[in-house]
């Protein structure tokens, strides 16, 4: 039988291609191909480089509290694959030393400007899981940019020195990101501000207080009047204006970014029309809420379209319930899984084993 295996990662344990490759130890008697699924989080460059193949490239940046980190992203050709949560990540920073109002995205404008000399001239960056709220502020500032107080200093990125900043000079920026293109993977819809943006979504998870949540939404009305009154960029209202803190925001108006929904944008880079051609068995799985945006059906879609009697099997840890499932999915089954007091590498194969006996016994069911 001829399988396909796209499954998203599960938390920070088991990335997408691991999955799929437990799947296919499994299914050995069957043809079975691993097909990533990312989400813009951690993990998204080691499954892609599973995929893609390239060169990690490791550099010393900063993380959000300014501390040393050494972090990796993809080379491969004139093109860099990077995500936003190796420098800027939570699991950067010990949890009781979250601090989201002196945080700020450096290290992520210092990976890029690594490989802007390295050559890389065409970006892809996974935007997510970051601890930051900055609006991309020390992002641009690792690029050249000046953020300058009433008294006309240049201001430290920080959040909260956003509150300062009176004039923006991008006089200095770095002139290879004239001839430099950046692609945006973002995991879902996530606007700048209002009660659907970054700062009421995600800032308490990044140690916001409510208090904080509220100056972080005033933060991003003021900086992004001041961006439209001086240099005519408007782009607070794009719907994903707010991944990463905001450095999605910073990375349209300033560096010309395209962004899209993560895997609109792996599907574009792996041909998955060719890689689905003549499925029979579709295994596609994540953490669903609803199914708006879902990689899942994205793929199930393709696998339809080339095959409509390719079965399309939906693996979950806990399907909500009342949630109807979609006609691409011809099945839906939940996983159990019942982890304690396990090391890294034991959780990954605990996980990898639950996911990969589950799809033996799909696939012994259809004979």
């Amino acid at each position: 039988m001829k399988i396909a295996v796209a499954i998203e990662s599960y938390l920070n344990i088991i990335n997408s291609a691991e999955i799929g490759n437990y799947i296919k130890k499994e299914l050995k008697d069957d043809f079975v191909r691993v097909l990533p699924v990312i989400d813009g989080g951690m993990g998204s460059v080691s499954t892609l480089k599973k995929m893609l193949g390239g060169q990690y490239q490791y550099v010393n940046v900063h993380n959000p509290l300014n501390q040393i980190v050494t972090v990796r992203y993809l080379l491969k050709g004139d093109s860099g694959i990077m995500e936003m949560a190796e420098p800027c990540g939570i699991g950067t920073i010990d949890e009781e030393d979250i601090d989201i109002m002196n945080s700020s995205s450096i290290g992520l404008g210092e990976m890029i400007v690594d490989a802007l000399d390295k050559g890389v001239r065409n970006f892809l960056v996974c935007i997510g899981d970051s601890a930051t709220n900055d609006i991309g502020m020390g992002m641009l500032y690792a690029l050249g940019v000046k953020f300058l107080d009433k008294d006309n200093k240049e201001l430290e990125p920080s959040v909260i020195n956003l509150s300062k900043v009176k004039d923006i000079d991008i006089s200095n920026m770095d002139i290879r990101l004239k001839e430099s293109k950046f692609s945006l993977a973002c995991n879902i819809n996530c606007p700048l501000m209002g009660k659907n943006g970054c700062a009421n979504l995600h800032a308490k998870r990044k140690g916001a207080t409510d208090a904080e949540v509220t100056m972080l939404e005033n933060l991003a009305k003021d900086f992004t009047s001041l961006i439209e009154d001086k240099y005519n960029i408007n782009m607070k209202d794009h719907p994903q204006a707010g991944a990463g803190g905001g450095a999605s925001y910073a990375m349209m108006s300033f560096l010309n970014a395209d962004a899209k929904n993560s895997m609109d944008l792996v599907i574009n880079y792996i041909d998955f029309k060719s890689a689905l051609e003549g499925c029979e068995l579709l295994f596609v799985g994540e953490k669903v809420v609803n199914f708006d945006n879902s990689p899942s059906i994205k793929i199930a879609k393709i696998a339809k379209e080339n095959n409509p009697n390719c079965k399309v099997v939906f693996l979950t840890e806990d399907f909500p319930k009342g949630l109807e499932k979609p006609k691409e999915i011809n099945a839906v089954f939940n996983l159990k899984f019942c982890l304690k007091n396990k090391t890294k590498d034991e959780e990954k194969e605990y996980y990898g084993r639950i996911i990969a006996d589950m799809a033996r016994e799909i696939r012994g069911l259809l004979g």
